[in-house]
This record gives structure tokens, sequence and C-alpha cells, in this order.
């Protein structure tokens, strides 16, 4: 093909317009019918060229337009915790409520992005936007959707990313309507707090359920040993911390270390029934507090001025380039037929 373009055309001596041929080989050589061939190329590109840039505008303007917004939501990541702190320990006794520290979860996005996706995020953001019926009525005919159904077109409407170098998770919602892309974005984000904060409810009232039970054990445990005292004091008739050495005193001076060792053991736990005792008040008035779910919206979307997609000049572009590509080949291999043509007839 370029053979054809790029080849000048040298007159001859006898006033006829032929072409030189580029190689030395006379069986390629370009005779008078080049301007021909040249008109075949040229014919077929503008056919080819023409018929792609129509196909492909028609195609760019007949897509929806689609509009963008994006909500913002602050995540913290939540540590398995049944007081809130590692306590130290008391007198000897290592209580510890929480021995895990906080450590790097590589999944946390992962999971964070699935928790925003999950069924019971999204059911709610169908049922608070009437998505069933609306999008039921726009892209089925009418035909009220399932739940199912439209969560999976949920889906396919949402794009979650991470924000670089923060906490925060963007929520990206598109629709071709744009008041509704910003709603989803919102409602998608306000449906997953408010579940954080129920979560975080729902944790508040297990650790004080946890904590009363161990409270519990703890005042057993201190009624046994102070029961176990007083038989002790009462066999080995030990009173106000004197011993009576009696007729035997090493077996009362083992007396006296066993009596000595229960009561040490009962001032532990009796601090640590204290202990628990303040934590469970800490965790009741915790819970009338706001809750901090560890989840917050923290930028409302907004509903977007401009279609994103498609994009037009991208899309136009494009299309440019492959009718030029498809053109040229197209123009090449018709040359080629012609020429094989030509060569047959000669």
């Amino acid at each position: 093909m370029g053979l054809f373009l790029a080849a000048p055309l040298a007159p001859q001596a006898d006033g006829l317009n032929t072409f030189k041929s580029v190689n030395a080989n006379p069986a390629i050589k370009v005779t008078a019918s080049s301007p021909h061939l040249r008109g075949v190329f040229w014919r077929v590109f503008a056919a080819v060229f023409v018929t792609v840039m129509i196909t492909g505008a028609a195609i760019t303007f007949v897509l929806p337009e689609m509009y963008a917004s994006t909500a913002r939501v602050s995540i913290i990541h939540d540590q398995p915790d049944v007081v809130g702190h590692n306590w130290p320990a008391v007198r000897g006794i290592d209580f510890v409520f929480n021995t895990n520290s906080p450590t790097y979860d590589p999944y946390f996005i992962l999971t964070t992005f699935e928790e925003m996706q999950s069924v019971i995020v999204l059911s709610n953001v169908v049922v608070t936007l009437n998505l069933n019926a609306k999008w039921g009525q726009r892209y089925y005919g009418g035909q009220t959707l399932t739940m199912y159904e439209t969560i999976a077109l949920l889906k396919k409407h949402l794009q979650l990313a991470p924000v670089g170098n923060t906490k925060l998770v963007s929520i990206t919602s598109f629709s071709e309507d744009r008041n509704e892309a910003a709603a989803i974005a919102n409602t998608v984000a306000g449906c997953y707090v408010d579940i954080r904060q129920k979560q975080q409810v729902l944790a508040t009232q297990k650790s004080i359920a946890i904590l009363q039970a161990q409270y519990e054990d703890e005042e057993q445990e201190i009624h046994t040993l102070q029961s176990n005292l007083v038989l002790i004091e009462q066999q080995h008739h030990i009173e106000s911390g004197s011993v009576d050495t009696g007729k035997n005193p090493d077996q009362a001076i083992a007396n006296a270390k066993s009596y000595l060792n229960e009561k040490h053991q009962l001032e532990k736990r009796q601090e640590l029934h204290q202990l628990l005792k303040e934590k469970i008040e800490y965790e009741k008035h915790g819970s009338l507090l706001p809750v901090n779910s560890g989840a917050a919206l923290t930028d409302y979307a907004e509903p977007g001025k401009y279609p994103v997609r498609p994009n037009k000049p991208l899309c136009l572009a494009l299309t440019l380039l492959m009718a030029t590509v498809l053109g040229v080949l197209a123009g090449g291999v018709a040359v080629w037929l012609a020429r094989r043509q030509e060569n047959a007839k000669g």
C-alpha cells in the first residue's frame, strides 16, 4: 500500500505517465494503472472511515449519561475489648481484661468494604430509597424487583476506595439521576454508620454482662475465703492476729502462716472485687453517653454537575483512531486485491 502512496510520479520521454519501480525486479513495476489503484484505496478508506465514525459517534451519544457523587466515612479499627483497657496486676494477681494489644490488620479495609456492601447495609438502603419500585420502573418496564435483584444492581452502581494516607473511605455512587446518585452515596454511608453504632451498643451490653458475671464469681470466692478464715480462727484459736502456741509451737506457726496466706488472698480478692465494681459502673455510665461507633460520616455527597460516563471526548478520539486504522487496512487490502486482478489479466 505504501508503494502506491509514496512512489513519485515520473514523466517519461514518450509523454505517458508511469511510475518507476522501487525494486529492481521489473515484475513489481507500477504501470499507468497506479492512479486507478490509488483511487480504489481512497474510496475504500473513505467508506470505512465514515462508517466507523458514524457508528461510534451514534453509540457514544445514545449511551445514557451517568453522574457520580461521593460521600466519605471515617473508619477506626476496633480492638477486641471487654472493658476498654489493660488493667494492671493487683497485688500479684495477673488480672487482665484484654490481652490483645493493637495490631496491624492487612484485611481491615477489605473487610470494611465487604461490610459496606453486605445485605444488612444495602437492604436498608433499598428500603429507604424505595429502589425496588424505582429501578423496576426504570430498567424492567414497571416490574417490581426483589430485594436481592436490587442489591445486585446496586452493587454495580457503587465504587468503594480508601483515601490515601487517611482513615477515610470514599463511597461513590453512579446513576442517571444526579440527585439519586448523591442520595445513594449518603444513604449507604449513613446505614453503615448506624449499624456500627448498634453493634457497639450490643458489644457494650455484652461487656457489662461478662463483667457482672465475673463480679458475682469473685463475690462468691470472697465469701468462701472469709468462711475459711473464720474456720481457721476457730480451729487454731487465732484471735486478732495472735496465735496460741500451746504445747506444739511448730504446728502453731504453720497454722499462723496458713491463716496469713488465706487473709492475704482475701485482701487481693476484695481489691479485685472493688476494681470490677468500678469498671461495671464505668461501662454503664459510658453506655449512657453518645455512642462512638468507630465510624462517622465526614463528607456528604453532593449531586454531580456534569456526567462522568460516557467520556465523550475520549470516546470520539478513540473512534477517530479506530476509523483511521481500519480505513487504512481496508484500503490496503482493496489495492492488493485490485493489483492481483490486474496481474492475472496481464
